[in-house]
């Protein structure tokens, strides 16, 4: 559901039906970030340290998405998520053919396939709280979404400021 919410407001966002959650780059710092949790060992840590690489990988990647868009529009944020997203799959084989051992390179391929063995609950839990903020904030943001969704001069005479509805400027 959460992953599909993702997707229709960057959909709506971006006035592309063809835009899903992986083209901003997030998606590929989060799997960066993971990739880094593998590589340096810290998954002997603790069973959380591969979930919070990812998430602390997104957080970089929206923060430098932001630092690159600025003031910038929908266009900018696309282009800015697409090389952000070609240069966290690019540090990703990297890490992939550097790795020293054949297994952590196997590991690391069926993870960022999608494979969920060894998952638990403890990992929903720890996704839960930023699962119910997006959601809430898509909640409290959807008319103006909506508005956006047609167009910015739209958005604009319906009352809507662009720069609260974005989010990003």
């Amino acid at each position: 559901g959460t992953l599909g919410l993702s997707g229709a407001v960057l959909q709506g966002y971006l006035r592309n039906p063809l835009a899903d959650p992986g083209i901003l780059g997030v998606s590929g710092g989060a799997a960066l970030g993971s990739v880094l949790v593998f590589y340096t060992g810290l998954t002997a840590v603790s069973v959380l340290m591969l979930p919070l690489g990812g998430l602390a990988g997104a957080l970089l990647a929206v923060l430098l998405l932001m630092g690159l868009v600025g003031q910038g529009g929908a266009l900018v944020l696309l282009l800015a998520g697409a090389a952000l997203s070609s240069f966290a799959a690019a540090l990703t084989a990297l890490a992939l053919n550097l790795m020293p051992s054949p297994y952590a390179s196997f590991e690391i391929m069926r993870w960022v396939m999608g494979s969920l063995t060894d998952r638990t609950f403890t990992h929903v839990w720890v996704s839960l709280p930023g699962i119910i903020a997006g959601w809430i904030l898509m909640l409290t943001t959807a008319r103006a979404l909506d508005a956006l969704a047609l167009g910015d001069e739209v958005a604009e005479s319906l009352g809507f400021r662009l720069r609260g509805a974005r989010g990003v400027q």
